[in-house]
């Protein structure tokens, strides 16, 4: 098997939930799936959307400000 990279993003707990509930929903029907095969699943349907469809759905999620928050000196 080639060698995948890696990449590293930001979710709401929204997001994560969602993710989640897509997973109980796919196991409810007796299919076992990891969040990347979700994930990678949902980006497959994105190839399928009308550019008006793309456009719509990447203005529903909220900006997050990239990196990790700031660890306060003890």
């Amino acid at each position: 098997m080639e060698q995948l990279p890696r990449l590293s993003f930001c979710l709401t707990d929204q997001e994560i939930k969602a993710i989640e509930n897509a997973r109980q929903r796919l196991g409810r029907q007796g299919v076992l799936r990891n969040r990347s095969e979700v994930i990678r699943a949902a980006i497959a349907q994105l190839e399928h959307l009308s550019d008006d469809d793309l456009l719509a759905a990447s203005n529903r999620p909220t900006y997050l400000k990239p990196g990790r928050k700031a660890t306060k000196a003890k």
